[in-house]
């Protein structure tokens, strides 16, 4: 048997994986007619998991620019957020405009503005928590 021995930091990243696979399904199954995962090139499967895993290094160099860079120095949640929540629209808009090499596509930028910003909550809560 393999152990992982999980710290504090390691088990909230895994939490935000998971909160971007149900965010991210819940979106797809709520709104097909805005989301869509696969092409003639990629199937959906891996259309899903490579959205996934941008979504995710997106919303880890927003987690780790608003620790590490200038950002940090302002006391307010809010310059915060809005750093993450630029950051993760950001990442679903480029993920979802290159859709015909990533199987990720959606309808709009407000789909990604309104994705990108339910992810940064999810990163909120999972941070407080």
């Amino acid at each position: 048997m393999i152990y992982i021995k999980l710290n504090k930091t390691s088990s909230r990243y895994l939490m935000i994986a998971g909160l971007d696979i149900l965010i991210i399904f819940l979106g797809l199954m709520l709104y097909p007619e805005n989301m869509v995962f696969g092409n003639d090139l990629v199937s959906p499967f891996i259309g899903f998991l490579i959205a996934l895993c941008v979504v995710f290094l997106f919303q880890y160099l927003s987690i780790s620019l608003v620790t590490t860079s200038y950002i940090r120095k302002y006391k307010s949640e809010t310059v915060k957020l809005t750093g993450m929540a630029v950051m993760n629209i950001a990442g679903v808009w480029l993920v979802g405009r290159f859709a015909r090499f990533s199987g990720f596509g959606i309808s709009s930028f407000w789909i990604a503005v309104i994705l990108g910003i339910i992810l940064t909550l999810a990163v909120y809560l999972v941070k407080k928590k």
